[in-house]
């Protein structure tokens, strides 16, 4: 009996350090899991990002989710293939030579497969789809933003004031101009947006967009009206002040407007 009791004491002791050394591989796994945040939301991924020679891959799968472009996955070649606006991006698995539209560059890594996912370079494909890609080595997360960013102004997006130069809004009513109004559309990997504050007996008034911010997965657009200042000429004619601007959104992330007037006033909303 005493030699049974024994026998199962080394068993449940074998058996407790064997679940101890599990967790604890499992619990260092998660601390050098590497985060991936996609236009300042973190992305769940369907396979770990691996690090091969000093370089990240990832799922090929994420590129179409999460970036918005279209990929590709050919079995017989091998090959995965990625388009976004007429650009074309083909790597083959093992091979370090990939092509952009026909055109041949080098990658520091070739495509591999693990855990039966087709993994690929993850800074040579965002940086072809003209994303940024930052890494915090301290929080081990690698971070991506279209190009248009400025990372120095903390998620602050460079736009174009396009009013005068684009007929996106041609369908924008004779009705709709006589109120405030804010819109915006996603077209070849941009976002349209316009801010309209209404109808005015008068010239001399002014709408301006001040900043366009990336916060919490959305684009913030604030603008800012102004009126003549009373003793300025001005034309005496009903006029219809607005302004609109264009911003690089492949992903077509959802937008909020932060409309001012020199009031005070505001109308904000998160029309789309």
């Amino acid at each position: 009996m005493k030699g049974s009791f024994s026998m199962k004491k080394i068993g449940a002791l074998i058996f407790g350090l064997l679940i101890t050394s599990f967790l604890n591989n499992q619990s260092m796994a998660a601390k050098n899991d590497i985060g991936l945040i996609i236009n300042g939301k973190r992305v769940v991924l369907e396979q770990n990002i691996i690090i091969e020679n000093g370089r990240m891959l990832v799922p090929y799968s994420l590129i179409a989710k999460d970036l918005g472009a279209v990929s590709n996955w050919d079995s017989s070649s091998k090959k995965v293939t990625v388009k976004i606006e007429g650009k074309l991006i083909e790597i083959k698995i093992g091979n370090k030579t990939a092509m952009i539209n026909g055109k041949a560059f080098e990658l520091d890594v070739p495509p591999i497969i693990r855990n039966d996912r087709t993994m690929i370079p993850l800074r040579f494909v965002a940086e072809s789809l003209d994303y940024n890609v930052d890494y915090d080595k301290e929080k081990r997360e690698v971070s991506l933003s279209p190009s248009l960013y400025s990372s120095i102004n903390n998620g602050e997006v460079s736009f174009e004031d396009v009013t005068y130069k684009t007929k996106v809004f041609d369908y924008y009513s004779s009705e709709q101009r006589k109120e405030k109004y804010t819109k915006s559309i996603n077209k070849d990997g941009y976002t349209y947006a316009i801010v309209s504050y209404g109808e005015k007996n008068t010239g001399g008034y002014d709408v301006k967009v001040e900043s366009v911010s990336l916060v919490d997965g959305k684009y913030h657009i604030k603008s800012k009206f102004t009126s003549p200042s009373p003793n300025s000429n001005v034309t005496l004619a009903f006029t219809y002040p607005s302004v609109t601007i264009r911003f690089k959104n492949p992903s077509q992330l959802p937008v909020v407007f932060d409309t001012q007037e020199d009031n005070g006033l505001d109308f904000s909303s998160t029309l789309n």
